[in-house]
């Protein structure tokens, strides 16, 4: 059996221009690994403005992967 997408099945179906891949999702746990901080960090920084969260279900938490890496900033250094 091959798996058929529902844009194939349904041309007239269109994905809105901002939607995330699931690629491009990481969870809270995710996100505090790479970022070396604690799980309440993150949700810290979701409560604060700093990172959009989307909730998926009634538990799950995810986060772009652009937005976290958008608080990484680079430090110049002296030439």
């Amino acid at each position: 059996m091959v798996a058929r997408s529902v844009h194939s099945e349904n041309p007239d179906l269109k994905m809105p221009s901002d939607h995330r891949t699931v690629g491009d999702l990481v969870t809270v746990q995710e996100t505090a690994i790479w970022l070396r901080e604690t799980e309440r960090s993150v949700r810290r920084r979701i409560a604060g403005g700093q990172l959009t969260a989307y909730r998926l279900g009634t538990k799950r938490i995810l986060l772009a992967r652009s937005d976290v890496e958008a608080l990484l900033v680079l430090i110049p250094t002296a030439a």
